[in-house]
Order: structure tokens, then sequence, then C-alpha cells
């Protein structure tokens, strides 16, 4: 089970760091959004597209990486993210560990969960029931999603901005997203970058 920062196999528990603008799903009541499955259903559409990709040579790949997976393309090439993206589903159907992510695999979530957005959001309401259906052809706010579910986004940020935080930030930034500095500056991941920690217990505080 993957860790974030609020749990996506069951409602009811504490997030593990405060929800910063925290709300409720936006969207009309009684119609809410399944993450555990948005996650899945995403993520099992990567195995046909990685599938493609490496039929192809690697500069050809990288090409259509860059428009696919923009941030996680400027440290990676098809092979690695192939292998980032296996693991993470690997990870997210295992219900008997959790494990805990570094920021090479929420950059790479963050980019196929834009595009397969994205993609939700651009389609008629028929096809919009069949990419998502517990919506039912309803809008979505990606904020709200990244909000809700990950710590935060602090990959995406620029180097020299975040060469200058306080180091007690940085610190801060990285503990349930290690490996923040070489995310940001393109770093390519090592084999040990690329796999999942496994986590002692379950993460969560329970609710009073």
């Amino acid at each position: 089970m993957l860790i974030f920062n609020t749990n996506i196999y069951e409602s009811g528990n504490n997030p593990i760091l405060p929800v910063k603008y925290s709300q409720s799903w936006p969207g009309t009541a009684g119609v809410e959004l399944d993450p555990y499955g948005l996650i899945l259903s995403t993520l099992t559409s990567d195995r046909q597209i990685f599938y493609d990709l490496t039929q192809q040579s690697l500069e050809k790949s990288q090409k259509q990486l860059e428009i696919l997976f923009p941030h996680a393309a400027r440290y990676s090439n098809a092979i690695v993210l192939n292998s980032i993206s296996k693991r993470l589903l690997e990870g997210l159907v295992n219900r008997n560990e959790w494990f805990k992510m570094n920021s090479y695999h929420f950059c790479y979530l963050y980019d196929t969960l834009s595009g397969h957005i994205e993609d939700y959001c651009y389609s008629d309401e028929y096809q919009r029931r069949s990419i998502i259906p517990e919506l039912e052809g309803e809008s979505i706010d990606f904020n709200w999603f990244l909000n809700t579910y990950f710590f935060h986004t602090a990959f995406l940020i620029d180097p020299d901005r975040f060469f200058n935080m306080d180091n007690s930030k940085k610190e801060w930034l990285e503990t349930w997203s290690p490996s923040l500095f070489s995310v940001i500056n393109g770093l390519t991941p090592s084999e040990e970058e690329t796999l999942l920690t496994q986590y002692p217990e379950k993460p969560y505080p329970s609710s009073p």
C-alpha cells in the first residue's frame, strides 16, 4: 500500500500532515472520487504506454516522454520510468505492506495523473464515464486532489529557489518525500531510488 498524505485505501483516518486549504470534495454531493481507483486505472493504462515506448529507440521514446511525462522526463528515460511505474503499481495493489515513496515516485505520479485527468476533462460525458466511472461525468479539481493526497509538490520548483530555502525547510519537505534535491536538479535516480521503501506500520493517526 502506498503512503500518501491522506489514506487512499479507507476514509476516516486523519492525514499524516495537516492539509493546507483543507476542504471536502468540491463536486456534487453523493458523487465522490475514488483515489485508489483513479491511481490504479492510471498506472494500469501506463503499462501499454511503456510497452509501446520500449519498442522504440531511446531517442524517439524520449521525445514522447517529454510530452507524456514532462517533469519526470527531465531526470530519466523510458527504461527507468517504466521501472518506477511498475513498482508503484505493485506497491499500490499490495495490501499486506505499507510503502513510503520518494520524490521520484511523486513526480512521476504527478505527471501521469495530470495527463489522465486532462484526458478526462477534455472528453465528452460518455467518454468521461468510462475513464472515471464514479464521477458520472462530473468535473474534477486536480488541485483539490493534490492538496488532499500529496504531501507537497515541491519537486516542481526551480532549482535556484530550492537552493535558497532554509535547510530546516528542505529537511521538512524531504521527510515524506526523500530525494527532493535530486529530482529538482534533474539527476538520474539510482537503482535504489527507484525502489519503494517498506514502512513498518500503518502511518495514519486514528481519528479521535
